[in-house]
């Protein structure tokens, strides 16, 4: 009930925003489940020509985060792949990371992360992220 009567303060521009990208969050979530990375990245560079998101690097931050916070379960690939797509969209060139770490816990731990203008945008803290070791950089580039 919070999260509906804090939705319904935001105002219009907002509110849309969100919905689009928690459309678009679930949409890249079930298609790295049901497809892999490899064609949902070629789905997404081919639509990369559509006109441009009117939207800043902070709004999409933003609304890609909370629309995470609402779709429990939600991955951090999932939310990384559906930034980096919106950000290129609306002409702001990032990175995805995705690292590695061994935990005591778990004999391997993966995570992805955004990184945009050199500072990581999404996905943790230096502090945090400093256990991972980067394995891989990906970018969506138009074909």
């Amino acid at each position: 009930m919070r999260r509906l009567s804090k939705f319904l303060r935001l105002r219009t521009p907002d509110k849309l925003l969100l919905l689009s990208c928690a459309w678009r969050l679930a949409f890249v979530r079930a298609a790295l489940a049901l497809a892999g990375y490899r064609r949902l990245s070629a789905l997404l560079r081919r639509r990369l020509e559509r006109p441009r998101l009117r939207a800043t690097a902070s709004q999409l931050i933003w609304a890609v985060g909370a629309a995470a916070r609402a779709l429990p379960g939600t991955a951090c690939l999932a939310q990384a792949v559906t930034l980096h797509y919106l950000l290129a969209r609306a002409g702001q060139a990032s990175i995805i990371r995705v690292g590695v770490a061994k935990d005591q816990r778990l004999p391997f731990d993966a995570h992805a992360w955004v990184v945009c203008e050199g500072r990581v945008v999404m996905g943790g803290d230096s502090e945090a992220l400093a256990r991972y070791t980067a394995l891989t950089d990906l970018q969506l580039r138009p074909l």
